[in-house]
């Protein structure tokens, strides 16, 4: 896996994103990174994708960790967990089985993190987003009401819950950008609200998205269909 140049490592965030097969997470991936989305399913271990931005002179790497919904290697998830400053946990609102992964996950998330908080007595933040993907769907296909992601996240200022379509690309640029945000300024679901509230914060979104980029992904690696 690459490795963080020196002159970016105060300013690189690691973002993991986790959840069932089949949910959608590598296409939320492709509709941030590239704007495409692809119909065809193809099962993914772990793929790594780098982005470098020049914002106003400042360099800013953010390195997404899109991982397997089909986990045989408890140790490889927990890396990931241990590895990630911020978390987007992608369930399908058309899958009941994919929501209660995210509450497992969610859970595994904390205690592992608060874990290595004890070790090294760190006390810094956790951004975590929960994500129902396909709100594209038609209503009558809906397994998980809103109120129930809501609830997920209602006790920490932390976590914020959308639903988006990467389909549709409904709302994706609007999680990264909480995400990204939040792993500088802290507080994601008030970022949430301000994102909402205040175009001039879209405006800086639309800066970074803007900006002058490098993007390198590492060899997608895939399970063989058996």
């Amino acid at each position: 896996m690459p490795e963080p140049s020196p002159l970016l490592t105060k300013n690189s965030y690691r973002m993991v994103v986790l959840g069932a097969s089949r949910v959608g997470k590598s296409s939320i991936v492709s509709r941030f990174l590239n704007g495409r989305f692809e119909d065809q399913y193809t099962p993914t271990i772990e793929d790594f994708h780098r982005k470098v931005y020049n914002i106003r002179g400042d360099m800013y790497q953010l390195d997404i960790l899109d991982t397997s919904g089909n986990h045989p290697f408890p140790a490889m998830r927990r890396l990931s967990i241990l590895t990630g400053d911020v978390f987007i946990l992608v369930f399908s609102l058309d899958n009941r089985e994919s929501f209660d992964e995210v509450k497992r996950l969610q859970k595994q998330i904390l205690e592992v993190k608060s874990c290595l908080k004890n070790k090294t007595k760190e006390s810094a933040d956790l951004p975590m987003v929960i994500c129902g993907n396909k709100n594209d769907h038609s209503e009558i296909f809906r397994k998980v009401r809103s109120d129930e992601g809501e609830n997920l996240v209602s006790s920490d200022e932390n976590c914020a819950y959308f639903e988006v379509s990467a389909k549709k690309n409904t709302n994706v640029d609007e999680m990264f950008y909480v995400l990204f945000t939040a792993e500088k300024r802290g507080n994601v679901s008030s970022l949430r609200e301000e994102l909402y509230g205040n175009c001039s914060m879209s405006r800086v979104w639309e800066t970074l998205k803007g900006a002058k980029s490098r993007h390198t992904a590492r060899p997608k690696k895939q399970w063989k269909e058996r």
